[in-house]
């Protein structure tokens, strides 16, 4: 993943960097979790398997903005202690649960399960890489973007 957000950082950044902005750092962020998710899908294609998936969070310090920039994916959490006792939560996780997630969920065809919380009684995370099983379902709704799936790999920043 690493040498992915690379390659998209040097195609999206300019040589004089005065267009680095956190924007741009977040644009790069998303992009590389999506290509990470197709290459993933090329991977098990060739060894002829659609299982398995993963959740993924990055973090991406700006200094020329002092901003962190924190793509989330799944339910990996990211805590901030910026000394003091002090405990600052930097990311949600993404359940089928949630209002926002059970929304696009059923808005796909899919369906929660309200006791185990699960998408079509098999996946616990509404944000992910892999997990194809359930995302070739969508694949096939010409009327469905991306943004729409019931698992997507956009993550929130």
């Amino acid at each position: 993943m690493d040498k992915l957000l690379v390659a998209n950082l040097k195609r999206l950044v300019s040589k004089d960097d005065s267009n680095i902005n956190s924007m741009l750092l977040a644009h790069a962020l998303v992009i590389t979790l999506m290509e990470c998710d197709a290459e993933f899908y090329t991977y098990l294609q060739q060894v002829d398997n659609k299982n398995g998936g993963s959740t993924a969070l990055i973090v991406l310090y700006d200094a020329l903005n002092d901003i962190y920039i924190i793509a989330n994916l799944g339910d990996s959490r990211c805590i901030f202690t910026p000394g003091g006792g002090k405990v600052k939560i930097l990311s949600t996780d993404h359940k089928p649960t949630s209002i926002m997630e059970k929304t696009r969920i059923i808005k796909a065809g899919h369906t929660v399960n309200d006791i185990n919380g699960r998408i079509d009684n098999i996946l616990a995370c509404s944000r992910a890489i892999g997990d194809y099983i359930l995302k070739e379902k969508d694949w096939n709704n010409t009327q469905l973007t991306i943004n729409n799936h019931a698992i997507t790999s956009i993550p929130t920043l």
